[in-house]
């Protein structure tokens, strides 16, 4: 199911970088679990391409964020074959 907007704005204000640590820590959990990665090389991509975009505010960019997240993790839930989440 995915939080509202006004959750995830209250949740981010706490403590971001606590927040987003244990999001991390989560994620790089279920993957060694899994056997998908280890952790041990950290892998960027900063490429620029041009977009149409909307002008961008805090509230519309960290919702933005918890919308692709929540996709993401239900393509990876279905590919995992739905595994249980610890």
């Amino acid at each position: 199911m995915l939080p509202g907007r006004s959750r995830c704005c209250k949740d981010d204000q706490r403590d971001p970088a606590e927040t987003w640590k244990q999001i991390n820590q989560t994620l790089l959990s279920n993957a060694r679990q899994a056997k998908l990665e280890d952790g041990s090389v950290v892998r960027r991509d900063s490429t620029v391409t041009a977009a149409l975009l909307h002008e961008p505010s805090d509230s519309s960019l960290l919702w933005d964020a918890v919308r692709v997240m929540v996709r993401l993790l239900m393509q990876a839930d279905a590919l995992a074959g739905n595994a249980e989440l610890t």
